[in-house]
């Protein structure tokens, strides 16, 4: 996937999906409460009605590619100096998901709603996985760096260029949550 890092990086991989029942409903992305969470809808009475109105309405990555879901970042880097020959990085992530709900007018049979919270499920623990990667970037520079300003900068953007290295790592390796489940309608 292409990554622009400039005063700050911005990389888009894909995500996941929450169900369009009761939106009080806990959900994996519970821990990242900074996380942006956009929904698309889809309606259909079949899963083939449901799939093609995914496939219609699914997110475009900045790749051009497109996935169900679709879970976005911008890292923002700030450096100064500190005492004792020490320099402060502060990292910020803003996160973005968007991702797939049954729209409210959707009736679908008790084994299809089964088939689409399974669904659901699993593309919501795909996306969360994207999620806790992003957000692991600004832990790592909690404490103070006892580097000199301009390698201390260097230092976050290679970690935040390793990151994006691990997100397509992760994809590959669960081909973009397929191999664990994320497959609708399941053959």
């Amino acid at each position: 996937m292409k990554r622009l890092l400039t005063a700050a990086l911005v990389a888009a991989f894909p995500v996941a999906a929450l169900p369009a029942p009761a939106q009080d409903q806990p959900h994996r992305f519970a821990d990242f409460p900074d996380a942006a969470i956009v929904y698309y809808d889809v309606t259909g009475t079949s899963d083939a009605e449901i799939r093609r109105a995914m496939n219609a309405a699914r997110p475009t990555s900045s790749s051009g590619e497109r996935h169900d879901a679709l879970t976005t970042w911008r890292f923002g880097v700030a450096v100064r100096p500190g005492g004792s020959g020490t320099c402060e990085v502060r990292v910020h992530v803003e996160t973005q998901v968007i991702f797939p709900r049954l729209a409210a007018e959707t009736r679908l049979r008790k084994n299809q709603m089964a088939g689409w919270n399974s669904y659901v499920t699993a593309l919501e623990e795909h996306e969360a996985g994207h999620l806790a990667r992003a957000y692991a970037v600004p832990a790592t520079f909690a404490a103070p760096l006892e580097w000199d300003c301009g390698a201390a900068r260097e230092h976050a953007r290679a970690v935040i260029e390793q990151a994006g290295a691990s997100q397509v790592a992760y994809d590959d390796a669960t081909a973009h949550g397929r191999k664990t489940g994320a497959i609708f309608p399941r053959p």
